[in-house]
């Protein structure tokens, strides 16, 4: 080990240290990958048919998490096969985004051959290929969970209420992900694995802070993923990458056993045409109008919701203080909690909004369901551009249960750039300059459906309806 001449380590030898603890599990892929290009190209949705054989894209691709279930605990599958091809897919996954803190090999195989000898099937998530993101607490030989923290590497943390909980029913962990240092941005870059990035277009990014599980889920190397959520850091990135999510109502799902500075943020293991401070670009628009005419056609009522009047300004001043309560004294520490006057102000808005939501039903008694709005104001940007994401903050703010759909991809022909804007303040002149319809060229367009605090199943229902109005099963 190098030392400093105060005495401390080098952070550069301690970040090789991690970084080749993740190369060597890479390493033990066997048979190698072969074929990648030393050029990557800029879309790599099309990477695995080039490297993987036929029967791993059989496996990997053709099965949805319902139906992959049923096959293995119908034992129609053998549990060794399919874990073999998700982790041959996450290493190639790697390899085209960099999304991996560690490829759990050993471990995983070790676990596939113990459930394939059972006599019969254990459990819900009977041999499921699961994988996690890294801050997320886990025990094993060889797991440390640092968080992006370098004075945290090496260190062994615990276990996690959920992933034991998951464990018990039967799943395998093979894979976990990278996020963001500090875990509060909605890009994934960091000193230590450097930056993931967006298999749609490898110029843009993964999202953030859990780029590396919509990086994995989305190139289709990870079928289940579990993630966590304060600003955004669910619902943006798989928004980025064309995939699912949903974002359940604060606690309702244990966070216990996971690392992060500032273990007392508030955080969740997760139509409006604008907020009224920053104009979301055409396609996020288009999207919008599209999905609210196909609700219209099957019969749903649609009405505008007005939120210029509930001040979305307000609400992103008042959750942005709320990420650092200590004014980021204990993340710099590592490189204390909140005071209760930042909490008065954040319920002194969730009883407004929640004023609002009721007064929707004063004329016929019935109160809007939930909220059909823009994930973000756009699609996924260019690296160190994501400097807004109010539009779901708010919703974390308020402890609203919320589920991201994909609905579209950016085409030049459908969203030209709109010249004649005027701009609104700072923030809306700095998203509307970054946009370019030729440098967001099929990026992946998502939309959100939003209700009220614990009313998750509502949201999920809500989801199902507006899928099969959209045609998809």
């Amino acid at each position: 080990m190098v030392y400093s001449p105060d005495g401390k380590a080098d952070y550069k030898e301690i970040v090789s240290s991690a970084r080749a603890k993740r190369d060597t599990s890479l390493a033990k892929v066997k048979p190698k990958l072969q074929g990648i290009p030393d050029k990557l190209p800029l879309n790599c949705q099309g990477l695995p048919k080039a490297i993987l054989t036929p029967r791993k894209i059989e496996i990997t691709e053709n099965y949805s998490f319902t139906e992959l279930l049923a096959l293995l605990q119908e034992r129609k599958i053998i549990v060794e096969e399919v874990t073999r091809a998700f982790l041959r897919r996450a290493a190639l996954a790697q390899a085209a985004t960099n999304c991996l803190v560690d490829l759990m090999w050993d471990e995983a195989i070790a676990r596939a051959q113990h459930l394939d000898s059972l006599p019969e099937p254990k459990g819900l998530l009977y041999s499921l290929p699961i994988s996690t993101k890294e801050h997320h607490g886990m025990v094993g030989e060889n797991i440390t969970t640092h968080a992006l923290f370098v004075t945290w590497i090496g260190k062994a943390y615990g276990s996690n209420l959920l992933y034991d909980t998951l464990y018990n029913e039967g799943c395998i962990f093979y894979a976990r992900t990278t996020q963001l240092q500090t875990i509060i941005h909605l890009e994934t870059n960091s000193v230590i694995y450097r930056r993931t990035v967006n298999l749609y277009n490898r110029n843009l990014t993964s999202g953030g802070s859990s780029g590396g599980e919509s990086a994995l889920l989305g190139i289709r190397r990870s079928i289940l993923g579990v993630s966590s959520n304060i600003g955004s850091s669910i619902c943006c990135p798989v928004a980025y990458i064309s995939i699912y999510s949903f974002k359940p109502t604060l606690k309702h799902i244990s966070v216990m056993g996971g690392r992060a500075p500032m273990a007392g943020k508030a955080s969740t293991p997760g139509p409006i045409t604008w907020d009224g401070v920053v104009q979301p670009h055409p396609p996020m628009t288009r999207a919008l109008k599209e999905v609210a005419a196909a609700c219209w056609k099957v019969g749903m009522e649609v009405v505008d919701w007005d939120c210029e009047p509930l001040f979305h300004d307000k609400a992103w001043e008042i959750v942005s203080a709320l990420y650092w309560p200590d004014g980021g004294q204990e993340t710099l520490q590592l490189m204390e909690a909140s005071g209760e006057p930042l909490c008065t102000r954040r319920d002194d808005y969730r009883a407004v909004y929640a004023r609002a939501w009721i007064n929707t039903g004063n004329q016929d008694g019935r109160e809007v369901d939930v909220i059909l709005c823009p994930l973000s104001f756009g699609a996924a940007t260019p690296y160190d551009q994501l400097r807004y994401w109010g539009y779901t903050a708010y919703w974390n703010l308020l402890d609203y249960p919320a589920a991201v759909f994909p609905v579209t991809t950016v085409d030049p022909n459908k969203d030209p750039k709109d010249t004649s804007y005027v701009l609104k303040n700072a923030q809306d002149k700095f998203i509307y300059k970054i946009y370019s319809p030729e440098k967001y060229t099929d990026a992946p367009v998502s939309l959100q459906i939003v209700g009220r605090r614990q009313y998750n199943e509502k949201v999920l229902t809500v989801l199902t309806e507006i899928e099969y109005t959209l045609g998809r099963k």
